[in-house]
């Protein structure tokens, strides 16, 4: 008798080739409203249906919301439909890839103790941003620097 074995469907090796694949392409238009109450911080996330979506790997545990919408998501070894309303708790270092098979409206509920309202320092206290995207990052902003440079 031999054990059984889980195998993920993505590994995040998987999942950061699909991402490096995918990042020189057009990118989602998400529209983003950011909410602050005294120790939370709510990311509200409008995405277009026939989209797909890479999340970064998250830090520490966090309440999810999908207020409207339908969508798919592959996480590890699970491939799950979730349609609106439905609320679950994402565990730290899963990342997801998700098809949003409805226009969706999503929420991320974090914990914000310090009450932190600069973006890209909530970004640094929530997320880890894959080699690939950090080099995406970068070139997105050289390419910005260009443009200034050519308008001075």
């Amino acid at each position: 008798m031999s054990d059984a074995v889980s195998v993920p469907l993505l590994s995040k090796a998987d999942i950061e080739a699909f991402e490096a694949a995918l990042l020189p392409t057009p990118q989602m238009d998400i529209k983003y409203v950011h909410t602050f109450a005294p120790g939370v911080y709510v990311r509200e996330a409008h995405v277009k249906a026939g989209m797909l979506g890479i999340g970064h790997e998250h830090k520490t545990s966090n309440v999810n919301v999908v207020l409207k919408g339908r969508l798919r998501i592959v996480a590890g070894d699970n491939v799950v439909e979730m349609a609106a309303p439905c609320v679950f708790v994402a565990e730290p270092g899963v990342r997801k890839v998700a098809h949003f098979l409805e226009d969706t409206i999503w929420l991320n509920v974090l914990s914000n103790p310090t009450n932190e309202t600069d973006l890209h320092k909530l970004e640094d206290l929530f997320v880890i941003k894959s080699a690939a995207f950090l080099e995406h990052e970068a070139h997105q902003y050289q390419l910005v620097m260009e443009t200034d440079e050519i308008a001075i």
